[in-house]
């Protein structure tokens, strides 16, 4: 103990940091026991989490990203357990130029029997199965709406109101609605969906559009198998290419696939151990861990390559290498795990999940990284010794960029503040907006699907309104009709809500069945005529039809329809109008909530800028923490931590420049870029102060790891630049931008600022 405090001593007399890691590291130094050890651990652990792989499959669920916890999910969930999820159900829209012919009405209507004898199918419904109701001395009658013997006309179906919601304004497509049960198994979905397609080919048609939520659960999760293994295949080619550029060996290059490929099986295991799904956040963790875990390896390899240059034995580098870079990867890997981890603020699961198991990815690297890259060298010193890519071209710069840092720290402070704060005007422009279909670009097939519809069906959108009935008021009692009819007209007139069906509805059509079944005396009834219509609304000749609208035994009532894909951005206002209407209209007795899957996923938006500006200011305070330990310097830890805000300044002022919305897929961009951003600051940083804070040493060791894996970084996420998913798009467009912004950030901004606080502290 005593020569340890002679050599801290004498570290601090010659105005050098002493670095305590590295005589902690004598005890592991690397011996063959402890080599063989460690790889038989590594193996043992290894097959362990291989065993839980083939567990894993593909999901994607739209109702994972409502917000957890919320009290408007409570209600949907009670509204689903009366009536079903207003989503459960396909549209067809069938296509031909005989859409108005008799002959085209028979083809439909034999297809709609046909599916009406599966067994998963609860109901089908199209333009040939409405009925009109008609009250006659005899009792009711419901005759259909159409009589598909003699030909359509579009002056007809727009006098039964059917144009524009049976029939395509583009005169071509007519539309069935197949309400089908429940799958509790994504599997037993993707099975009942594509025997349906095959009924639809077998019975004649090949011009047709089938869409809905399992539709979309189907075609996402290819997506998300196509895209895994596209990621993962173009990944693994681009860091094989990397690694033959900068190790320049077939042993130097099985080293670091080794690596990478044993912390992957790790975190796939995991998943597979704890039932974890891939989705479509998780399709991305495989690529990005590969890079993450690179750059561990790669300063590795620098030092351990460095001190073999400078004459040291095998055993010698790579215990040196442990000393230099073991601390500042060990801190690199908890602050990047911090980062994924701060995404646990967002409360929607398959982000909190990505950031979980991202995080575990991260620390599983670090440790795979220093079990495996040590022993490999002990047994394959030659894999990269004198072979690794030195970008000699710019050793004699470091000294003239270290020479330029000194003579102009004010110029460059300047500059620097001036940049981000023209970059970072943009915020003030940034937009928070979600659509239906969360996580697509805006030029896939399904969004294509979603605009057919809002352009010629009136909308995709599900638009839905949940009302609580208590004693003594009932469905038909005509207080409750005329608050029904207040809200129609509202979501009719503000948020263009097309097709809407209600228990005021069937009350208007009863009306309308006084009279022959008329168009015309189809309107809002007066009180004295009320009487007679209840008589009639609880005929068990419509049970069926009232338990769409009604149920709980009238306890509980639902208005739904549907609207355009505006996105929430449009909607958030109207929300917020409408909720203050329903506060208005609400008495005792009578209680009408906004609700449904759409209205949820928008509520998320209201979660995002909390969610950020927790998540990123606990990571900040964090990290800082971290690095005020382990670097046991206060004012380093606070220009690392500060620097790296700069790069998410930026990033969110070009997110507003750009027109960029902010939402669930891109909310996870600037925690994951926070994370990945500040890994080379540390390195700097401890470099700094491990070279007795001389600048021009610090820039000549430590810059060609940070530029390589910048390098890496830039290269690796431009791969999810062809993504067909805006979280995986996104995610590679700002980190490319951050990890260059943070390479000119510590190159160039960070040796200023700690000048400046060593010139201080003299």
């Amino acid at each position: 103990m005593n020569k340890l405090k002679q050599k801290v001593s004498k570290a601090r007399q010659d105005g050098k940091e002493f670095d305590y890691s590295f005589t902690l590291m004598r005890f592991l130094h690397p011996t063959k026991t402890k080599a063989r050890l460690a790889l038989l651990l590594v193996i043992g652990i290894t097959s362990c989490f291989a065993w839980f792989i083939p567990r894993l499959a593909f999901d994607y669920r739209f109702d994972r990203f409502f917000p957890q916890q919320d009290e408007a999910l409570s209600f949907y969930g009670r509204l689903n357990e009366t009536f079903g999820q207003y989503n459960d159900f396909l549209y067809l829209v069938i296509q031909s130029d005989e859409v108005l012919e008799s002959s085209f009405q028979k083809e439909v209507i034999a297809l709609t029997k046909t599916l009406e004898k599966e067994p998963e199918i609860k109901r089908v419904q199209s333009a040939y199965d409405l009925e009109n109701i008609q009250i006659t001395p005899f009792g009711l009658n419901t005759p259909h709406v159409l009589n598909a013997t003699t030909d359509l006309s579009i002056g007809s179906l727009q006098e039964k109101n059917l144009w524009g919601a049976y029939f395509g304004t583009d005169s071509i497509s007519t539309l069935v609605v197949i309400d089908h049960a429940f799958f509790e198994k994504k599997q037993e979905a993707d099975v009942f969906y594509e025997a349906l397609e095959h009924k639809i080919q077998s019975a004649g048609f090949s011009d047709y559009l089938l869409s809905g939520k399992i539709q979309m659960q189907y075609s996402f999760t290819q997506k998300l198998e196509q895209e895994l293994s596209l990621t993962l295949v173009v990944s693994l080619a681009l860091i094989i290419i990397l690694l033959f550029i900068f190790f320049r060996s077939i042993k130097g290059i099985g080293l670091p696939l080794l690596t990478l490929t044993v912390t992957l099986l790790w975190v796939l295991g995991l998943m597979g151990m704890t039932g974890k799904n891939i989705d479509v956040m998780m399709v991305m963790m495989p690529a990005l861990l590969l890079i993450v875990a690179l750059s561990d390896i790669i300063h590795f390899i620098h030092a351990y390559d460095d001190h073999l240059k400078n004459g040291l034995e095998k055993a010698t580098a790579i215990q040196w290498a442990l000393a230099k870079i073991g601390k500042a990867t060990f801190l690199t890997s908890v602050t990047t795990a911090i980062g994924f981890m701060s995404l646990y603020f967002i409360p929607v699961a398959p982000i909190q999940q990505f950031g979980l198991y991202t995080a575990m990815g991260v620390l599983f690297a670090f440790i795979v990284t220093f079990l495996i890259v040590p022993a490999w060298l002990f047994f394959f010193p030659s894999a990269v010794a004198k072979k690794v890519k030195s970008f000699s071209p710019l050793e004699n710069h470091w000294s003239s960029l270290s020479q330029w840092l000194q003579r102009h720290p004010t110029k460059i402070i300047y500059a620097s503040l001036l940049i981000v704060l023209l970059l970072g005007a943009g915020i003030h422009k940034i937009r928070f907006n979600t659509g239906i279909i969360v996580g697509l670009q805006r030029d896939e097939p399904e969004l294509a699907i979603v605009d057919y519809f809002d352009e010629h069906y009136g909308g995709y959108k599900p638009f839905e309104v949940g009302i609580v009935l208590d004693e003594p008021l009932r469905v038909t009692d005509y207080v409750v009709l005329e608050k029904i009819q207040s809200i129609e007209h509202y979501i009719a007139k503000h948020f263009q809500v097309k097709h809407i069906q209600s228990p005021l509805q069937l009350v208007e059509q009863i009306r309308s069945g006084l009279y022959g079944g008329s168009s015309r005396q189809r309107r809002f009834p007066a009180p004295e005529e009320m009487k007679r219509l209840e008589k009639h609304y609880y005929s068990p000749a419509l049970a069926e039809t009232r338990q769409i609208v009604e149920g709980e035994n009238g306890r509980l009532i639902r208005i739904v329809g549907r609207t355009k894909d505006a996105g929430s951005a449009h909607y958030r206002p109207i929300n917020t109008s409408f909720q203050a209407f329903l506060e208005a209209i609400n008495t005792n007795g009578f209680k009408a909530s906004l609700t449904g899957t759409t209205y949820l996923i928008e509520k998320t938006d209201a979660y995002i800028v909390e969610a950020l500006v927790k998540g990123l200011t606990i990571a900040l305070l964090t990290v800082w923490l971290c690095l005020w330990l382990f670097l046991g310097n206060f004012q380093m830890a606070i220009w690392a931590t500060v620097v790296n805000t700069l790069p998410i300044i930026i990033m969110f002022g070009i997110m507003g420049w750009l027109d960029i919305d902010l939402n669930i897929s891109t909310a996870v961009v600037f925690t994951v870029a926070f994370g990945i951003v500040v890994d080379d600051s540390i390195h700097f940083v401890s470099r700094y102060l491990m070279e007795g804070r001389d600048l021009t040493k610090t820039l000549r060791t430590t810059g060609k790891s940070i530029l390589t894996t910048t390098l890496v970084t830039i290269l690796g996420f431009s791969i999810f630049l062809g993504s067909q998913f805006s979280a995986t798009y996104f995610l590679g467009f700002f980190i490319t931008i951050s990890a260059f912004l943070a390479l000119i950030i510590d190159l160039i901004v960070l040796p200023v600022l700690m000048q400046y606080s060593t010139r201080k502290n003299s």
